[in-house]
């Protein structure tokens, strides 16, 4: 099997924020639970790069022992799937720090951005194209009716987070779950 050759998106904050939001939606339980983790460490460069060994900042999510992150393959973004330890491995994964969906949000919600969110990350921030910028993860959600058997989850302005659900009791829930990831405790 050849192995495939999977780019940076430079964009590593922002997307490890998307992935999160993404699993919720697909597994809202994992609003709550500690299975689910944004992650923000410090790397260094691979030693086929003319900076190898370089530190350098990055955002990844956890899951069930699994880091994922976003990539890109001939030229489309693609979601990867990596063993935590093979992860750690290859990226020689230096310091790192762990956010719950709560905590996330919280940070998220406080800085205005994606992140990095602590001091000792953003001095590894090197690149103009994974400098924070502002946030688009808003809140709180709720159900709304679009016709007689769909139902959407939105946010605070409106916006669609989510649609296709047939009862209003599941876009509420879900939209209940949501709202219990940032509003949680742990925080």
């Amino acid at each position: 099997m050849a192995r495939m050759n999977i780019l940076p998106t430079h964009t590593c904050f922002d997307d490890s924020i998307e992935l999160m939001i993404e699993r919720i939606k697909a597994v809202p339980e994992l609003a709550r639970s500690r299975r689910l983790r944004l992650v923000h460490g410090i790397a260094l460069m691979p030693a086929h790069q003319d900076n190898a060994g370089q530190p350098f900042a990055h955002a990844w999510v956890e899951e069930h022992g699994y880091c994922l992150t976003l990539g890109l393959v001939d030229g489309e973004r693609v979601m990867v799937r990596q063993r935590r330890d093979d992860f750690y491995a290859r990226l020689r994964v230096q310091r790192f720090t762990l956010y719950t969906p709560s905590q996330a949000y919280a940070a998220n919600h406080r800085t205005g951005h994606h992140g990095p969110w602590l001091d000792v990350y953003l001095a590894y921030v090197n690149n103009a194209e994974t400098q924070p910028r502002p946030a688009t993860w808003r809140g709180p959600f709720r159900a709304k009716r679009v016709r007689r058997l769909a139902w959407q989850i939105v946010d605070a302005t409106g916006t669609v987070e989510r649609t296709g659900y047939r009862s209003q009791a599941d876009a509420v829930e879900v939209a209940r779950l949501m709202n219990a990831a940032h509003a949680s405790d742990d925080v």
